[in-house]
């Protein structure tokens, strides 16, 4: 259901197949152009004092995903490409394993780009809430518990939508 598709350029046409071409260059030429963004950004947004400690940390990590999504990209590009093919009627080996984990991640990703969002408007209301005394106090403890809570929640929801919604699809195609 979540794990990467691949496209047969044989049936498509000449035209059709270099625009594919094309699309997935631009892909990596884009993911290249946004790891070094991504590094400057954080290097940046890291040693600014402008924000409060909590508010940078939250975006540094909404920032480091980045890498997450690029990482987790390459091996599903690897796959549409046609280097390697899914078979698990044999059991999984490492490159299965590695696609799996890979569509498992970009899943997780998506879903901590949502809910780091949502952390982000709970820090500011903490930051609200301390209002008079925020910014004197470091209060660390607001942002490690929320990036805790979207780590866990992003990643149950990611096995969760991956695996087991898959095992109740298939123990329904079996009976």
């Amino acid at each position: 259901r979540f794990l990467a598709i691949f496209v047969k350029t044989r049936g498509i046409n000449t035209a059709s197949r270099i625009m594919y071409k094309m699309l997935m260059a631009a892909e990596v030429c884009i993911m290249l152009t946004i790891l070094i963004f991504v590094t400057l950004v954080i290097r940046i947004t890291w040693r600014c004092s402008l924000f409060h400690p909590n508010f940078r940390r939250l975006i540094t990590f909404l920032l480091a995903n980045a890498y997450l999504y690029i990482f987790s990209r390459i091996p599903l590009i690897i796959h549409q490409e046609r280097v390697f093919r899914l078979d698990l009627r044999d059991g999984a080996n490492a490159l299965e394993i590695i696609l799996i984990s890979a569509s498992i991640l970009r899943l997780y990703h998506a879903l901590t780009i949502i809910f780091l969002y949502c952390a982000t408007v709970v820090e500011r209301i903490c930051a609200t809430i301390y209002m008079h005394n925020y910014e004197l106090k470091k209060r660390l403890h607001i942002s490690i518990v929320l990036r805790l809570l979207v780590v866990g929640i992003s990643l149950f929801l990611a096995l969760e939508l991956t695996y087991v919604s898959k095992m109740k699809t298939l123990t329904k195609k079996v009976m």
